[in-house]
């Protein structure tokens, strides 16, 4: 416990608690959840002489004070951004679903997001509906009380897509419209957000590659349909890459199919191959692999 006597982690960990947090730096984000837990005990006075010295050397280094309920949930979105990088999808949802309660938009979006992941998991279709339709109101209710955070906006989008896509054809053009408002205004709200990018490059994909009878049936229900190129995927795909290189496997997989559409063989195989191997960490990077491998064996590459 030496190094509590110079302080400069400690002090530097609390002073930028914002920026641990946005850079999701695990070694300091674990420490940063304990000392935030351990600051409570030291304002106890009546510990053992060796704690009470302990606490003497920390509190030079971070004065204690009386613990608010911004701090606890500071603590909470902490520990929870440490359990979904770490995939335990589980514990994240009950340490959520505990505090569900407060007007917290950055508590509600991410007990969406802990609801999807949880939703992969569900035995049945029927159960996957619940807790998309759970999740999704989540992410409305962290609109309701803040409607400049990205995040929830990203999430409404993913999560108006899910459900489109368990629903049907009809479903995913209906709510198309309104899955790309919130894409855009996540986008418009943080423009280094990979994921925004690469799922407005999904929505080009998808209505890029319309069938004819698709197309129809989006013609019943807008006026004026939605319509896209593969070009606009493209783009959104690479400008994915740019401000956040190598993020998602997906995004990798997607570049080399829409390269695919277009015709350009040699930068397929560049992102394909480069899908394929990537790091296994998820079952979706798992498929990921998988289908990459197989659309490469397509092109007679190994």
């Amino acid at each position: 416990m030496r190094f509590l006597g110079n302080g400069s982690l400690f002090a530097a960990l609390f002073r930028n608690y914002g920026t641990v947090l946005k850079y999701k730096q695990p070694k300091y984000q674990k420490l940063l959840l304990l000392l935030y837990r351990f600051r409570s005990h030291l304002q106890n006075k009546s510990a053992s002489i060796g704690f009470a010295s302990l606490a003497w050397t920390f509190s030079k280094v971070v004065p204690v004070q009386p613990s608010t309920a911004a701090d606890d949930l500071k603590a909470v979105i902490v520990e929870a951004d440490i359990l979904y990088d770490s995939l335990q999808y589980e514990r994240l949802y009950d340490l959520l679903t505990a505090y569900k309660g407060p007007e917290s938009d950055e508590i509600k979006w991410r007990l969406a997001r802990a609801t999807y992941e949880k939703s992969k998991l569900a035995p049945t279709k029927e159960d996957k509906m619940k807790l998309l339709k759970e999740a999704k109101e989540y992410v409305y209710e962290a609109i309701a009380i803040n409607k400049e955070n990205f995040a929830s906006h990203k999430w409404a989008a993913i999560l108006v897509v899910e459900l489109a896509e368990q629903e049907g054809t009809k479903a995913k053009i209906q709510q198309s419209v309104v899955s790309k408002e919130h894409m855009i205004k996540a986008h418009n709200l943080n423009q280094t957000d990979g994921t925004t990018l690469y799922l407005l490059g999904v929505w080009c994909y998808s209505f890029a590659e319309l069938t004819w009878s698709q197309r129809q049936l989006a013609s019943l229900i807008f006026a004026k349909p939605p319509t896209s190129t593969f070009q606009e995927a493209l783009d959104f795909f690479l400008k994915a890459e740019l401000v956040q290189p190598n993020f998602y496997s997906k995004n990798l997989l997607m570049l080399g199919k829409t390269y695919i559409q277009l015709n350009d063989k040699e930068q397929a195989v560049v992102f394909l191959k480069r899908a394929r191997d990537y790091p296994v960490k998820t079952d979706e990077d798992n498929e990921t692999k998988s289908e990459a491998s197989q659309l490469l064996k397509g092109l007679g590459i190994n």
